[in-house]
């Protein structure tokens, strides 16, 4: 029927009793049963009792009063269910299925007019919108596409919590995603003005992201990341806690390990292969483990420590060398005078100067070692005390220390060369002043009789940087 019929019908013998009266059945029943049961009926050439048909034509009329009163709302109460002039109807609750039927409880096909949903389904209440169960064998809802779009969309436009949320029991994981032939697993793009595109928090002891590479093709990593600005970085690992152990593998901000593969391979065309920077002063920006002895297999570049030998080594022109160890550096200067210097003056007077180049350049408390040789003669021979003469070595930054204090030295042979013998000293001295470093080898007469010669003169100065 495609118009509902207007009106209800009556019920039919409502009043319960005949009117009083002279009539055998006055004051009775006005609808009785029959007595043959409803399965017999009436019985033919008999006639029809009234009470019997009023009796029959009463519980008709009351159900189809009843039916009358069937609606397209969802009233909490027995009612029959109704659409409106549009086909829709609404009821309080479903229940489907639950049967031996070898087909789906509910098969909803989408309306040729509408461009949402086939099913739509609204909570104001605080509870789950739509709510699945199913016995593990296959999944409680599965959504399938078969175009471009994903086969199931979950989106929270208001309230800051996920478009999606899964958890996963003892083992099993919250979310599980496959890509296809050459799709991603899993595919996140983060906030418009922040948020990451994927935020992994562990709560035991493993990590927030972890990531297993392809166990069949070649090349492939279990974590990539690319960045795509030049202020923006492919991977990043932030260690928050303060407080946390630096000696620990488990509380670094980025941990990488290898069985024989390299535990961390960094690599740059044009940039640094690795940057490491400590800004506090507690800590050292790099650390190399010591390890019991060199390696089996060292390559051209390797740094170690040896814990064994108790140094810094590396692998250098195919050989393992100990670094140079002092607390700031190497220190080093040369200088020669290969002619003849000659003086009478009882001032000392400069024969040599050796300054430093500025990467050897000590500083206030290095240790330096001074080796002086130098060919010598007089003018005069020894014996009237005229014939001797005073060396040193002064450190003409400071003006006042001599690292080689005065020396007195007699000739003994006169002659007009100074190829009497040769003179070498060492000694150590501690630099005591700041700023560019330089020493002078110094020499004077102790009277001004005799000429003083000396040539071939070398001064060299070695040391560390303290």
């Amino acid at each position: 029927m495609a118009t509902r019929p207007i009106g209800n019908p009556p019920i039919w013998s409502s009043i319960a009793n005949y009117p009083p009266g002279v009539d055998p059945w006055s004051g009775n029943a006005r609808s009785v049963p029959i007595p043959t049961g409803e399965a017999g009926g009436f019985t033919p050439e008999t006639g029809i009792v009234a009470e019997y048909a009023n009796a029959e034509f009463k519980v008709l009329s009351t159900w189809v009063e009843w039916l009358s009163f069937g609606s397209n709302a969802a009233g909490l109460d027995a009612h029959v269910i109704e659409t409106d002039s549009t086909g829709v109807s609404a009821i309080a609750g479903l229940t489907a299925g639950g049967t031996a039927g070898a087909f789906p409880a509910i098969t909803a096909t989408a309306n040729a007019g509408a461009t949402g949903s086939v099913i739509s389904a609204t909570n104001n209440s605080g509870g789950f919108a739509i709510l699945a169960n199913s016995n593990g064998v296959l999944a409680a809802i599965r959504g399938v596409s078969t175009g471009v779009q994903p086969g199931i969309e979950g989106r929270n436009t208001g309230g800051g919590g996920p478009g999606i949320s899964g958890t996963g029991d003892g083992a099993g994981s919250g979310v599980v995603g496959t890509g296809g032939a050459t799709g991603e697993g899993g595919t996140f793009t983060g906030g418009a003005t922040s948020g990451a595109g994927v935020s992994g928090t562990a709560i035991g002891a493993i990590f927030g992201v972890a990531g297993v590479s392809s166990a069949t093709s070649a090349g492939a990593g279990g974590v990539s990341g690319t960045a795509t600005r030049n202020d923006s970085t492919g991977v990043s690992g932030l260690a928050l806690v303060a407080g946390a152990n630096p000696l620990s593998e488990s509380a670094s901000a980025v941990l990488g390990l290898g069985v024989d593969a390299s535990g961390v391979y960094g690599k740059s065309t044009n940039g640094y292969g690795v940057w490491a920077e400590s800004t506090g002063v507690i800590r050292a920006s790099l650390h190399v483990e010591p390890q019991a002895s060199d390696p089996i297999a060292p390559l051209e570049g390797d740094v170690w420590y040896n814990a064994a030998e108790d140094k810094l080594k590396g692998r250098i022109s195919s050989f393992n060398m100990g670094l140079w160890s002092t607390r700031r550096g190497y220190t080093y200067a040369i200088e020669e005078q290969v002619g003849s210097i000659n003086t009478v003056s009882t001032t000392f007077q400069t024969v040599i100067t050796a300054s430093f180049t500025t990467q050897t350049e000590p500083i206030i408390g290095s240790v330096l070692t001074f080796s002086v040789i130098f060919e010598m003669g007089c003018s005069v021979i020894g014996g009237s005390g005229a014939e001797e003469f005073e060396w040193q070595v002064l450190d003409v930054t400071d003006g006042v220390a001599t690292p080689i204090p005065p020396r007195l030295e007699v000739s003994h042979v006169a002659s007009t060369f100074a190829d009497e013998r040769y003179i070498t000293a060492k000694a150590s001295y501690t630099v005591a002043a700041a700023g560019a470093q330089s020493f002078a080898l110094e020499v004077r007469s102790i009277n001004p009789v005799p000429a003083v010669r000396i040539r071939r003169a070398v001064m060299e100065i070695t040391g560390s940087h303290g």
